[in-house]
């Protein structure tokens, strides 16, 4: 199976370089990049979405969420989309009152609110991703 899976990358010509600009367009490859060089802790909040490439590319930071639904329960998914879509009662999400750190899409309905939330303070952006940390002010409760 792995050897039929190289032949093929060979015959369609895929490198390693082509890889990794796909990732870079998916996943927030700069913003972890970001993330590592100031040291940030968590907890972290972050998408469903991007749980499992976080868990890889930050292995010291335990994520919100991520693929394994059996772990994270029907309930507890159900109110993490609700609260990356930006629906009533985001701005009192358990899981995200607690967080220091938010990892999310540019363009996510939750990253556009948290612009104007003084709880978090933007720290990072690029194409792909925000990096949010937890005001220092006192205003955000750990």
């Amino acid at each position: 199976m792995t050897v039929a899976i190289y032949l093929i990358g060979l015959r369609r010509q895929i490198s390693e370089q082509q890889l990794e600009s796909v990732v870079e367009q998916r996943f927030p490859v700069a913003a972890v990049k970001f993330v590592n060089e100031k040291n940030y802790s968590g907890p972290l909040y972050n998408h469903f979405n991007w749980g499992g490439y976080l868990i890889w590319s930050l292995p010291r930071l335990l994520v919100s969420m991520d693929g394994r639904t059996n772990l994270h329960g029907d309930q507890r998914i159900e109110r993490s989309l609700n609260t990356w879509s930006g629906l009533r009662g985001w701005e009192s999400d358990p899981e995200l009152m607690k967080a220091r750190l938010v990892i999310g899409g540019v363009n996510d309905a939750l990253t556009t609110l948290m612009r104007t939330d003084s709880r978090f303070k933007l720290v990072y952006e690029d194409a792909i991703a925000v990096v949010f940390v937890a005001s220092t002010d006192g205003v955000l409760s750990n």
